[in-house]
């Protein structure tokens, strides 16, 4: 059997992926029912060698989903709620408001469990690879409304934090080679941004370092929305500039194969701690790897197989690493263009003139259709011009990173720093200046939030896959099917959105301390902050990305200071808020209007009418919402009732409590047809 890696690889893969969504005693069922089903296959059919070599691999990635779970994460979530004492040495530090600090420690809880921790503390004086000890209770990470805080640190390895930290010991380690690596990073990030001050800079400085703080919210928006938003993600392509750049010194001095293989080794390694050893890096420095040591021994490399390698190797210790969203985008976009795209451009077999540009074209095409249904369950939004804009502007992009690891080489001296960083300014002062037009072409881009549109896609990817599957003996006769799968998806999500410009949908926000509502029809929406202290502005963006909303009517706030709030939303919010409206007494301010008890606002095609005590009744097509802030503050009876501050939902005889530790969201949708629906989001 040909690529046994990458059958061992891609089948480990799909068992952890299908062990991720079920429990300990779940996956017990799971893993024997896959060997009973391998037992009967192997039985029954003469192809043994593949029923094991693919079944045998699910079975241990469920198995090893078993023993990590209950070895390591249930040990390390068991101290959730007890005060314990924990030493380590901080990973990283990420400077917070009010002189605070977010660190990732790594050590041992009561010197017997390994773990890592996130912890918010004072900041004192500390570095990387500090020694530190602190006491503090412990929390289990947990998703919250505003953000998925377990989601996103669970496959990092990061199960718990402290936000009460006491006795903070901070002990400088003498020497540490990863603090000077970071310190130069730091060191070429700040330089690169002084020469540069402005989005240029910034620009550049992420590329390289992977540090967006610098970025507006506006400019990375753009980018993400035209399609080129990967190239922030600091992995293979750097990689193999730096590998260039180093290949072409070494063959200059004429070094013998051992010893380019060894330095390159070397800078390879380096290049992954200054990159902050994430895994689409360490992936790609495997393959790197790989690559270099096939040349050396004389080796023909196999995308797929060294795929498959590196699937078990990353998640080998790790089997929650499946679901790190940078893992599975590097593994895509190497899968689609180092396997899907060579292979459809081999099959197009372009000739004459213009050879080149076709093939690129169909190769950024296809990497496009292989990414897309990925995409649309990873992220708010999706580009549709993305083949174009990564045609057009990655080689400029790629031009200034590697002016920009030029600048690193020669330590970010200035007479060779300035001149280059400016030449390399000029190309992405273009790029953002075509990104922002792209932008502006109809449909460049669709939202993820469509009810249908997940279904549209799975649809899309089974057709898509029943077809490759029936010209797999010749590939550019499936490619036209798959196109048109895409374009129904597009079509078919478009559809939807005009078939709902007639429902009115309301997004009840809560966490611990804060309630709003989002109402949106159509592209246009209308906020109302119940408690007015602007704390729900960067979840209400998000859900303004996902749902497609061009601009806020209004924007209502319940709150003396409410010009502190008003400046939050402006702020994080990358859409135009037309008006906005105080209903409580405070400081004037022209740009927010005073808006009295009993005063009703008719806004694309409902209305909001504004009563006392932070009070509104939402109305539409005969259905009307209360908001009040406690059932003794309810004046109406209405179809449904929400009461912020007894953190109650009350509809059609039914009565939810809000979660008040984690934060809830609902979304109430009220139809042309005079229903009222209610459902809770994930």
């Amino acid at each position: 059997m040909r690529r046994k890696m990458a059958w061992i690889g891609f089948s480990y893969l799909f068992g952890l992926f299908l062990a991720s969504f079920f429990n300990i005693k779940q996956n017990v069922i799971i893993a024997v029912s896959i060997f009973i089903i391998t037992v009967i296959l192997f039985l029954a059919f003469k192809k043994r060698s593949l029923i094991l070599i693919v079944s045998i691999p699910v079975l241990i990635a469920v198995c090893s989903n078993i023993t990590y779970t209950k070895l390591v994460y249930n040990k390390i979530i068991s101290y959730t709620d007890k005060s314990v004492g924990f030493s380590g040495k901080i990973v990283d530090i990420n400077e917070q408001p009010s002189d605070k600090v977010l660190l990732t420690l790594k050590g041992r809880i009561n010197g017997k469990t390994n773990a890592k921790i996130i912890v918010y503390t004072d900041m004192v004086e500390m570095d990387y690879d500090d020694k530190i000890s602190l006491t503090g209770t412990m929390e289990k990470i947990e998703n919250s409304v505003g953000f998925s805080s377990e989601d996103y640190y669970k496959p990092k390895g990061i199960y718990l934090n402290c936000f009460n930290a006491n006795n903070v010991t901070v002990t400088a380690n003498s020497f540490s080679l990863r603090r000077h690596i970071m310190h130069y990073r730091d060191y070429l990030f700040k330089k690169i941004n002084s020469i540069l001050p402005g989005e240029e800079g910034a620009f550049i400085g992420a590329m390289l370092c992977g540090d967006k703080s610098e970025m507006s919210p506006a400019v990375k928006l753009s980018l993400y929305r035209t399609g080129i938003g990967h190239i922030f993600a600091v992995s293979g392509t750097h990689l193999v500039i730096i590998t260039a750049i180093i290949l072409f010194l070494l063959n200059a001095l004429k070094l013998g194969g051992k010893i380019s293989f060894i330095i390159l080794e070397v800078f390879i390694a380096i290049f992954i701690v200054f990159s902050g050893a994430s895994s689409s890096v360490i992936r790609a420095g495997i393959m790197l790897t790989v690559v270099f040591a096939s040349d050396l021994f004389n080796r023909k490399s196999d995308t797929l197989n060294t795929l498959g390698l590196c699937a078990v190797l990353l998640t080998a210790f790790d089997p929650y690493l499946i679901r790190n969203l940078s893992f599975v985008l590097s593994m895509s976009g190497v899968f689609s263009i180092g396997v899907a795209s060579p292979l459809v451009v081999r099959e197009c077999n372009f000739k004459g003139r213009f050879k080149t540009l076709k093939e690129n074209a169909v190769s950024l095409l296809t990497l496009s259709l292989c990414m897309l249904p990925i995409s649309i369950f990873c992220f708010n939004e999706v580009s549709l011009i993305s083949p174009l804009a990564n045609m057009l502007l990655i080689p400029i992009c790629s031009f200034a990173l590697a002016i920009a690891v030029v600048v690193a080489f020669f330590g970010g001296v200035s007479f060779i720093a300035t001149p280059f960083l400016i030449l390399a300014g000029l190309g992405i002062k273009f790029v953002l200046y075509i990104s922002a037009l792209l932008n502006k072409i109809p449909f460049s881009y669709v939202s993820t939030g469509n009810n249908y549109l997940k279904g549209f896609v799975i649809s899309a990817v089974v057709i898509s896959i029943v077809v490759l599957y029936k010209f797999r003996k010749n590939i550019k006769y499936a490619f036209l099917p798959v196109i048109m799968c895409v374009v129904l998806v597009v079509e078919g999500t478009t559809a939807s959105v005009v078939l709902d410009r007639g429902t009115l949908h309301l997004l009840l926000l809560s966490d611990k301390v804060s309630r709003a509502l989002l109402l949106y029809k159509g592209d246009q929406a209308v906020i109302i902050d119940m408690y007015g202290k602007g704390n729900m502005s960067d979840t209400i963006e998000s859900y303004i990305e996902e749902n497609g909303i061009k601009s806020v009517d209004a924007l209502f706030i319940n709150n003396k200071n409410a010009n502190n709030v008003n400046s939050a939303y402006n702020e994080a919010l990358l859409v135009d808020i037309k008006n906005s409206f105080r209903t409580s007494s405070g400081v004037v301010n022209d740009k927010i209007s005073f808006i009295p008890e009993n005063t009703t606002l008719e806004t694309n095609g409902y209305e909001i009418k504004v009563l006392k005590d932070g009070g509104y009744v939402i109305t539409y097509k005969g259905i009307t919402v209360e908001c009040a802030k406690t059932q003794t503050n309810s004046m109406f009876d209405t179809n449904a009732k929400i009461l912020y501050d007894d953190k109650r939902l009350l509809y059609e005889n039914t009565d939810i409590s809000l979660d008040s530790e984690n934060g809830d969201a609902f979304q109430i949708t009220l139809k042309e047809n005079s229903k009222l629906s209610v459902r809770r989001l994930e």
